[in-house]
């Protein structure tokens, strides 16, 4: 009996151990598409996941679309990811030619919630978002609604403009 404790400790340390991420989903990837305008869409790619071992138990899939936007048009613009236990952080440090503006964007893939600009969204309310970043660097967040798995960044964009009829802005964007 002791032994066959001893087995399944260290099967599930093992287990846990090669698995960094944990949470109802895995990411993957993300990849940022530009646009002909500074700023770009980027796509977040992953799987659900085991609750107990953090294991994908699905193919990858389009699971965030974020748009990132700003009038000030940056002179340039990173963007990075870092894959937490339980999170997940997009990263992008944006330049209006005389400052760089880091702007965060967090997902807590336990509790499936983005946290981004000073407020807190349920992914299950929409996966797709808009990150504005204003004239004097605030960053605004708008979550605008669900688009499927399989959706592409043209279908992305078109439920932006779908959901922000009257954002000249929005309109106005196109990708390279």
């Amino acid at each position: 009996m002791i032994r066959c404790i001893v087995m399944l400790s260290v099967l599930v340390a093992a287990t846990t151990a090669c698995n960094v991420q944990r949470g109802r989903f895995v990411v993957s990837s993300d990849q940022v598409f530009p646009f002909s305008t500074p700023g770009g869409l980027d796509v977040v790619k992953g799987a659900p996941a085991e609750a107990f071992t953090g294991r994908v138990s699905g193919s990858d899939k389009n699971l965030l679309y974020v748009l990132l936007i700003s009038p000030e048009f940056p002179k340039k613009s990173t963007s990075g990811i870092v894959f937490g236990e339980y999170s997940t952080t997009l990263i992008y440090t944006l330049n209006d030619g005389t400052r760089d503006i880091p702007v965060s964007f967090e997902w807590d893939r336990k509790n499936d919630t983005i946290a981004m600009g000073g407020r807190k969204f349920s992914r299950a309310n929409g996966n797709v978002f808009v990150v504005r970043l204003d004239a004097e660097g605030k960053v605004v967040c708008q979550q605008i609604a669900n688009l499927g798995p399989d959706g592409s960044p043209q279908q992305a964009l078109e439920l932006v403009r779908q959901k922000l009829p009257n954002d000249e802005l929005v309109r106005k964007l196109t990708f390279k």
